[in-house]
């Protein structure tokens, strides 16, 4: 028993100070990674103590299991423990730790920003933690750590580690904007005088923390019985913090200014929604009853074009009736110009209750800004814990995850980045439930027909239950697949694509039980609802499961279900339209000014019926796509539709040089033949539009993204 509690006490002081540096390495993922997600300093902050605190936790807890473990093997007390053997070991780690930094460059193509602070600021953590831990191993080694001796090595490394931790996190969250407030960080990092002073107050701020806190556990050191109050404080306080109830969630929230013209709207954005998926589009296979029994009761537009299919813009565009080009956003992870008028502000200010409920980190208030003018707004999941008993905010840290399984018993956390389909309703019928008395402003958004097509049961083999090919399916096939590292037969090809089609029919049994508490609660008749997509998903052309960097009309063209009022007409509409047109409809639906100078214009002519033949909301359209990271960019590729005839223009197409395609799609739906021809007077028509769209780009191509948009944008598979 001597051995063992000499084991023990030497391991508990080297777990205690590698435990604060575990901490201190993880919390620059969760300051890259969440610090838009989480939206201010403050929540950052506690998410960031709480890690810290779990992450010692655990580690204390595996360093007594390997007390024990060695203490039962080291029977005949040969085992050595000597310097030569303390610097190899800390050696080799620290050379895995370099190892994993550089992989972790090369995965992310970031070798030549590593002059970037964003970068060098973690690089620079994680060099400091793994000499720090070299270190650390070598004076365990040299049985440095010893029974009376422990107390001091806790103070020392406790106070260094938190000094390195206030510069190193300070000057990080500065540069990411979350110290002023701002949730977007900034595009580029210029050494000014604002910037530089951030460093020195926070280096100056690391020095004082290092010196104070080394200081205040010195001074205590002397007291009596302070291992057992060091042990108390670092394991059982935090434990005692994990258990306090969550916070609740209260969505009884109504415009303060209420209207009562007794008029509803509820908008439903279904992510990556073809637009052949639906049996009101005549598709047979598919089981969309809800979907279709909704498009019995109003206007399907039969050619409703994005302006870009890509989720962020895209929603955007539907939100400010602008196009991505107008209303500035053409990449993933940025949040919306809060001057811009929008769906939500217009009508908040008329008085409606609004409430916003998505399915997708990208969508979160602090990360799109889609929250602003919302009485309420549900992206509350993000990062949310399984248990009522602790605070959500460990789950950001892997060392939080291991605490669930204790408290919880389930080894899966939710999915930081989305949530199913029947999880957002419940929520929707909550909310509904609370202010159906008001006149209210509903926004859903569903991602369930997005990649990794993994509907739950009984849906998700629905279409395809006797397949029994030998592909491994799993979350980054879609990623293989596209790189060309895994070939799909056929077979397999039908088995994936009935996986999407599974997600179709899960999201429309969702979406049932929305519209039947809506007619239970008597307001069908006095509600609009508008049913599109943000884009399609590809399944032809070589380019499958995907959908962000092609113009094809598998991703372009998408649904569009527009009931009105008491379901004043019905029927079907050809004529070309987008989801600009949606924001100025819903102005004339409420009787509300329309923004001047908005790129879509007000559908309501063919919603009453009022049309007269000749009658075009657009002429020709415009779209474009915008490959995300450099080493797949083919560069920005531009389209045009005027009627059924659709030109393509890749400025920048391999090998290089500008390339044309044009497609009749009334005769070549699936665009399989290029038709394109200088000499004809269509061609040229649309050549001449098409080159002036483009030549007035200037947007500069492919920005430096932020990590945390790059960490989203590789949880959903629009990056390698």
């Amino acid at each position: 028993m001597t051995k063992f509690y000499k084991n023990l006490a030497s391991a508990l002081p080297l777990a205690v100070a590698l435990g604060f540096w575990l901490a201190m390495a993880d919390n620059f993922r969760i300051v890259t990674s969440s610090a838009r997600l989480l939206g201010n300093f403050g929540k950052l902050s506690l998410v960031l103590s709480y890690g810290f605190l779990t992450t010692m936790v655990v580690t204390i807890v595996a360093a007594s299991v390997v007390s024990i473990i060695l203490s039962l093997i080291d029977i005949r007390g040969k085992i050595q423990q000597s310097r030569h053997s303390g610097n190899v070991l800390g050696g080799v780690i620290f050379i895995l730790i370099l190892a994993l930094i550089f992989r972790y460059l090369v995965a992310n193509r970031s070798l030549y920003t590593v002059i970037d602070p964003r970068l060098a600021f973690p690089i620079i953590g994680s060099i400091i933690f793994g000499l720090l831990l070299w270190r650390l191993i070598v004076a365990f080694a040299e049985k440095y750590y010893k029974p009376l001796n422990w107390e001091s090595i806790i103070i020392n490394h406790y106070s260094m580690s938190a000094g390195t931790s206030v510069f190193l996190f300070g000057t990080s969250a500065a540069l990411f904007g979350t110290l002023a407030g701002r949730v977007h960080p900034r595009a580029t990092i210029d050494l000014t005088a604002e910037n530089i002073i951030y460093y020195m107050v926070f280096l100056i701020s690391g020095i004082i923390a290092w010196l104070l806190i080394r200081y205040i556990l010195s001074r205590l050191s002397r007291l009596p019985s302070i291992p057992i109050a060091l042990i108390i404080l670092i394991a059982i306080l935090p434990l005692i913090m994990f258990l306090r109830p969550a916070k609740p969630d209260n969505p009884d929230k109504h415009n303060p200014n209420p209207s009562k013209a007794g008029r509803n709207l509820l908008f439903i954005s279904i992510d990556t929604l073809r637009y052949d998926r639906l049996g009101c589009d005549f598709n047979n296979t598919v089981q969309t009853p809800n979907i279709d029994a909704l498009a019995k009761d109003g206007v399907v537009f039969e050619n409703c074009i994005v302006p870009m299919p890509v989720t962020i813009p895209s929603h955007y565009s539907m939100f400010t009736g602008l196009t991505p080009r107008h209303h500035g956003i053409r990449v993933q992870a940025s949040p919306i110009n809060p001057d811009l008028p929008t769906i939500t502000k217009t009508l908040s200010h008329a008085g409606l209750t609004c409430g916003g409920f998505v399915s997708m980190s990208l969508l979160s208030g602090p990360n799109s800004g889609l929250d602003n003018g919302s009485q309420y707004y549900d992206d509350h999941w993000l990062g949310a814990g399984e248990s009522h008993f602790f605070p959500p905010e460990v789950k950001y840290f892997i060392a939080g995850k291991i605490i669930n399984i204790i408290f919880t018993g389930r080894s899966s956390t939710p999915n930081r980045y989305e949530r199913k389909a029947e999880k957002t309703i419940d929520s929707v019928l909550k909310w509904l439930d609370a202010v159906h008395e008001d006149d209210f402003f509903c926004f859903v958004h569903l991602f369930d027909p997005h990649w990794d097509y993994n509907a739950p049961e009984p849906y998700k083999v629905m279409y395809d239950p006797y397949y029994k090919g030998d592909l491994k399916y799993h979350f980054y096939i879609n990623k293989d697949i596209l790189a060309n590292k895994l070939r799909i037969t056929q077979r397999d090809f039908k088995y994936i694509v009935s996986r999407y089609d599974s997600e179709v029919t899960y999201t429309d049994y969702q979406l049932g039980r929305l519209f039947n508490r809506l007619k239970e609660l008597g307001l069908w008749d006095e509600t609009m609802i508008i049913l599109t997509a943000d884009h399609g998903e590809s399944f032809e052309h070589g380019y499958i499961f995907n959908h962000s960097s092609r113009v094809y009309q598998s991703t372009i063209h998408v649904p569009l279900i527009i009931k009105p009022f008491n379901s004043s007409n019905i029927g079907r509409a050809g004529q070309l339209c987008s989801t600009t047109d949606l924001y100025p409809t819903i102005c004339d639906a409420f009787g509300l000014a329309t923004p001047q100078g908005l790129d879509g214009v007000s559908l309501t002519p063919l919603l009453n019926d009022e049309a007269g033949a000749d009658f075009l909301p657009h002429e020709f359209l415009f779209s474009e796509a915008y490959p995300f990271s450099i080493p797949q960019s083919i560069g920005r590729i531009y389209t045009i539709i005027k009627g059924t005839d659709k030109l393509v223009y890749s400025p920048y197409a391999y090998p290089f040089e500008p390339t044309y395609q044009f497609y009749d799609i009334a005769i070549d739906a699936g665009e399989e033949h290029n038709a394109y021809d200088p000499a004809d007077g269509v061609c040229a028509e649309l050549t001449k539009l098409l080159d002036k769209w483009a030549i007035a780009d200037e947007s500069v191509a492919n920005p430096l993204m932020e990590r945390s948009e790059i960490e989203n944008l590789k949880s959903l598979q629009y990056l390698n």
